[in-house]
């Protein structure tokens, strides 16, 4: 979790930040609340564009500053990409 405070958020959803951890979210079968792009994350756009525009997707994508987003994400230099997801939950049944 790279969102500042690390802990779930409603409905337990957690925060992962940076277009490795978010592409990783998107392409696993955990829901994807929202995703968060700042301006100058707005680059890594297109990397995420396969699995954010397809017409069967219906993930909110919010933008903010970069000032914003440097105040939300837990990490020394942020990516300018964020998301909230549901992680899958496993059982040693």
């Amino acid at each position: 979790m790279a969102l500042r405070g690390g802990l779930p958020a409603e409905l337990g959803a957690v925060g992962v930040e940076g277009p490795r951890l978010v592409e990783e979210a998107l392409r696993s079968a955990s829901p994807v609340r929202a995703v968060l792009f700042s301006e100058s994350g707005e680059r890594h756009h297109a990397r995420l564009a396969p699995y954010l525009d397809r017409r069967e997707v219906s993930i909110p994508i919010l933008r903010t500053t970069d000032r914003l987003f440097e105040g939300i994400a837990d990490t020394e230099q942020p990516q300018g990409v964020a998301a909230l997801v549901i992680p899958r939950s496993f059982s040693f049944d």
